[in-house]
């Protein structure tokens, strides 16, 4: 083990930025080496030359078959093994949706659960034979409720939720960790991304990424199977486990038609 974390080397998707470019920081911080995914190379040899840990760049787009296959495979080599997995890479589409790009729907499925899926396959089957691992799925905030104007996105991160919990109970006594990740509104490049606006939301819901990212590796070391950043974000949870689907749907609405940008 380096540093002190209880990981030696993580493999990360969607490094390049936001969340997942704090949590390579932070986990380079504390010692462990990386091995960095997403589609943009120059920005990921930009965060390779501030990290002071032995960086791998892997440059695939996990949408697509064949390079989600060279991710798998990394995860599989018993050289240089990983034993911490963070399915960070994410997108999504916001808009009414029946005026959404059908290709670019299915995108986010693929991105979001599909390459989630296969990696998580790949990374559990290496480390049962070593009886140790750990994996972080990054999933939302939206994934507890209904998510008008973004349906899309929000089932996938609901699937991302329960899919970890389900595998953190069956996993747990094979000594391998699953935990989500579920945090809320974050000022990354998400927003932009999907064109939606934070600017209605106000700034004591909204996190910074790396106080997200701090939060996410502490309690992974825990072995927290949900973690919720921040006070309001857990209090909006308890609150949506409480009140009528109903209310839950008209808010939901209401909420998500004042973030188009």
């Amino acid at each position: 083990m380096t540093g002190v974390n209880p990981w030696n080397r993580a493999l990360v998707t969607g490094a390049s930025s936001g969340i997942g470019r704090d949590l390579c920081r932070r986990l380079a911080k504390s010692g462990t080496d990386l091995v960095i995914v997403a589609r943009r190379k120059d920005r990921l040899e930009d965060l390779a030359e501030e990290l002071t840990v032995d960086v791998e760049i892997l440059v695939a787009d996990l949408s697509e078959p064949l390079e989600l296959k060279k991710v798998e495979q990394r995860l599989q080599q018993d050289d240089k093994p990983v034993d911490l997995l963070i399915n960070n890479a994410g997108i999504g589409n916001f808009g009414a949706f029946e005026d959404l790009n059908l290709e670019a729907e299915r995108r986010v499925i693929d991105l979001n659960v599909v390459a989630l899926h296969q990696l998580c396959y790949a990374a559990i089957k290496t480390m049962i034979v070593r009886k140790r691992g750990w994996i972080l799925n990054v999933s939302s905030i939206v994934g507890f409720a209904p998510y008008p104007r973004s349906a899309t996105y929000g089932g996938t991160k609901a699937f991302v939720t329960n899919f970890s919990e389900s595998l953190q109970t069956e996993m747990a006594p094979k000594g391998i960790v699953i935990s989500a990740l579920c945090p809320g509104p974050v000022r990354t490049e998400f927003q932009q991304n999907a064109e939606v606006s934070l600017d209605a939301m106000p700034n004591v819901l909204v996190m910074e990424s790396d106080e997200v990212a701090k939060i996410a590796l502490e309690d992974l070391a825990k072995k927290k199977a949900l973690i919720v950043p921040g006070i309001p974000m857990k209090t909006t949870r308890a609150i949506v486990k409480l009140i009528p689907a109903g209310m839950t749907r008209w808010a939901s609405g209401f909420i998500s038609s004042k973030r188009k940008l």
